[in-house]
């Protein structure tokens, strides 16, 4: 998943991807578009076909025809 978001991130400037790493839990998208994590108690996570992985962006393999979808809201745990 955050190999796409890379990608964009080259692609259009304007996304302004920022990155953390956590130990543990890997590579999570820290910010983009000026939201950053933490910002009114609001991160940036997001869903594969509908269901959030418990796993980092950067551990997540797409397949063919997976939907991501991110939004930053409150944390959904």
């Amino acid at each position: 998943v955050l190999k796409v978001l890379q990608t964009l991130n080259v692609q259009d400037p304007q996304l302004q991807l920022s990155t953390k790493t956590y130990s543990g839990l890997g590579v999570l998208v820290d910010g983009m578009h000026g939201n950053k994590n933490g910002s009114n108690k609001k991160y940036w996570q997001y869903k594969v076909n509908g269901v959030m992985p418990q796993i980092g962006a950067d551990a997540y393999k797409l397949k063919n025809g997976d939907s991501v979808e991110w939004f930053f809201g409150p944390s959904q745990e």
